[in-house]
């Protein structure tokens, strides 16, 4: 049965008319017809123009044809109510669909269409519509739930010391620790079973997420509290947006249900809405993170096959209906500070290899570099968004040497220039400056490479210095920039270098002191920068579990060895509020302020080993006080010793004879035959 006018259908029904309960004959004996009164079928699309009669047919199939692409509109299943004062339609409509997926599909992909230059589509459920109707004209204010005050989800930062936060997983014990930076860490809370994998910090430290069988929980505030829980059952990998308003988790499902995935869920982090599903990638597609995330968490997106899928928050809809095209795309990346999309392409057909630099706002390549004989390329982005490395092995000839060039690209000057640096050695590692202009490499053969250091500060790339025959295959820079670890981890002994890059090239190299954390498997900065944690792994390693706590000039201040130790996490800090100018003062006068923190750490150093002597004296005092007692308890017990003793009193250990007993032993006898002459 056809509804034309859904409103009037429903007020008809409440009433009774001919075929339903009202007019039932019990004589006729037949069951009466039960009506279906459901409207999940039925949406309203507003935003309409206002027509006169004579145009009203033609805007109904205009109407009727879009909506035919999305689902089967039913005969005769648009309506549109005239204003017969006006002569004109009200500028709304009631459509009918064959089934409710077709209704919502229309809800998803139609609301926000636009019809003409001066009319966009806006479609909602009939039954939001009649849920709107029902809305009370008085406010009522008996039904505001009472307030609760929550923790602040901050406290952390206002430590009045300044101090950072780690996390630490071994056995089965979670701890979280603040670093006094001057010998053992102070613990904050502690808690056994706390997760049945791994945690993680999201990016800006708010939160800590806990992993179970049924989902992942994320928990803040000075008490530890439980925030939020996410249903996921079999969650096995969990990511943040940048700006921890979102959060995507994957549970690997492989048969998923195409109408309500549950692979891959993307989560409101405040709410704890599930916003969308995707299905999960086949293993030959999966690599994580899945999506990747702009730097103000308003895009998120993913690679398809000669394409991008860009989807916007929060309606977590393809932007624009369709994604970019990127044909023969292999891998790309956001910019850490704008709407740029990094991504590139092999040669093919005698084409060149190609890094194109996109703008997703107006979907155009703003600037492009073709590479010649590409074997392989990767692209590493600034932490500042400054620059554009790219990294690009060549294809050579069997029993020539190995080259790599990198394409560095000034992305925030104008016209975007690219300077080249060749090195005809292997690539082992290459690192930006997070904050600087500065970038480092390891190049060479593997068991003991050389380190060099370039800047881009200048028009020109310059290098600064090359250091010859490193025990590093892993760089580590201050996110403060200016000092630097190198690191020969993971199968080079734990060798670590601390190095001053702004003194690199004085004849001591910037060199502030070289150590050896044997095993080690993995090495973490805190977010000031003042401090570096490294730790041998137990899922790397099944002996020498443990950390280390180093100042950034490589001095140890705490070691501690743990049997099972799994994770050292630094907690992340958000960005500064303080204004360029601001920190450009305090740099300033840096020498002012480092005169009054230091009296600071003088007294607190006073009061830490004012408190040290007085656990002394404690400790002192009270092996005494057992001591006396004991010597009491002693002297009590004296007639019982010497009732067992035969009445003989030992107690004197001074009452004895001493008898000197001497004893000869026979080692060996040797007999030997001797001449008259030698005799």
């Amino acid at each position: 049965m056809s509804v034309a006018d859904p409103r009037a259908f429903a007020q008809a029904t409440s009433r009774g008319f001919p075929g339903s309960d009202a007019d039932f004959d019990p004589y006729f004996g037949e069951e009466p017809v039960e009506l279906d009164l459901s409207t999940e079928n039925v949406v309203v699309v507003d935003g309409l123009p206002r027509v006169p009669q004579e145009k009203l047919l033609k805007l109904t199939a205009v109407l009727t044809k879009v909506c035919n692409q999305v689902g089967t509109v039913v005969e005769n299943g648009v309506f549109m109510p005239m204003n017969d004062e006006a002569g004109l339609s009200e500028g709304f409509a009631f459509v009918e669909f064959e089934t409710a997926e077709g209704a919502e599909k229309c809800i998803q992909e139609v609301n926000g269409a636009r019809l003409d230059r001066n009319h966009s589509f806006i479609v909602s459920a009939y039954d939001e519509l009649e849920r709107l109707e029902k809305v009370p004209d008085e406010f009522d204010e008996s039904s505001i739930p009472e307030y609760k005050e929550t923790e602040n989800l901050k406290q952390w930062l206002l430590d009045a010391r300044a101090r950072d936060q780690f996390v630490l997983r071994f056995q089965d014990d979670t701890e979280i620790f603040w670093n006094d930076g001057t010998g053992k860490p102070s613990k904050d809370y502690a808690r056994k079973m706390w997760t049945e994998s791994y945690v993680m910090w999201s990016p800006k430290g708010t939160y800590l997420t806990t992993f179970h069988r049924q989902g992942v929980v994320v928990w803040g505030g000075p008490n530890w509290t439980k925030i939020m829980r996410f249903s996921h059952p079999e969650v096995k990998l969990c990511e943040f947006s940048p700006c921890e308003r979102y959060m995507v988790t994957w549970n690997g499902m492989e048969k998923d249900n195409p109408k309500d995935p549950q692979g891959v869920i993307i989560w409101d982090v405040k709410t704890g809405e599930k916003k969308r599903g995707f299905l999960s990638p086949r293993e030959r597609d999966f690599h994580w993170p899945l999506f990747k995330w702009s730097h103000d968490d308003r895009y998120f997106a993913r690679m398809g096959r000669d394409c991008i899928s860009l989807y916007e928050t929060p309606s977590m809809e393809l932007v624009k209906k369709r994604s970019i095209p990127c044909e023969g795309i292999v891998d790309f990346l956001w910019s850490p500070s704008s709407h740029l999309i990094s991504w590139w392409k092999p040669e093919q057909n005698n084409i060149p290899a190609r890094v194109c630099l996109l703008d997703v706002n107006t979907r155009q390549i703003v600037r492009q570099k073709n590479l010649f004989n590409v074997a392989e390329c990767n692209m590493h982005w600034s932490p500042t968004g400054q620059y554009l490395g790219i990294k690009v092995d060549r294809i050579v000839a069997k029993s020539a040497d190995p080259s790599t060039f990198f394409e560095l690209l000034r992305v925030s000057e104008k016209g975007i220039p690219v300077e080249s640096l060749e090195i005809n050695e292997p690539i082992v590692a290459f690192a930006w400056e997070p904050e600087g202009h500065r970038c480092a490499i390891i190049h060479g053969e593997s068991s003991r490479p050389s380190v060099s250091f370039y800047s881009l500060a200048g028009k020109k790339l310059q290098l600064l210095k090359t250091l010859e025959k490193q025990a590093a295959n892993h760089l580590f820079w201050s996110p403060r920039g200016g000092n630097i670890v190198l690191a020969g981890i993971k199968g080079m002994n734990g060798a670590l270098k601390f190095i001053n890059v702004n003194e690199i090239e004085e004849p001591h190299e910037g060199v502030m002191n070289e150590d050896e954390h044997f095993m080690c498997t993995d090495v973490e900065w805190d977010p000031s920068g003042r401090y570096v944690c490294s730790y041998v792994s137990h899922w790397r390693y099944q002996m020498e579990n443990g950390l280390v706590l180093w100042d950034f000039r490589g001095k140890p201040l705490f070691r501690q060895m743990k049997d099972r130790f799994y994770q050292f996490l630094w907690r992340p800090r958000p960005p500064t509020l303080l204004s360029k100018e601001k920190a450009k003062s305090i740099r300033k006068n840096i020498k002012e302020y480092s005169a009054r923190y230091n009296k600071e750490d003088e007294e607190r150093k006073k009061h830490m080993q004012s408190e040290a002597n007085s656990e002394r004296r404690k400790l002192y005092r009270e092996f005494m006080e057992y001591l006396d007692e004991k010597k009491h308890q002693y002297n009590l017990e004296k007639s019982m010793r010497v009732t067992l003793r035969d009445g003989v009193d030992s107690d004197d250990e001074g009452d004895y004879d001493v008898i000197e007993v001497a004893e000869e032993e026979l080692l060996s006898v040797n007999e030997e035959v001797l001449t008259a002459d030698e005799a």
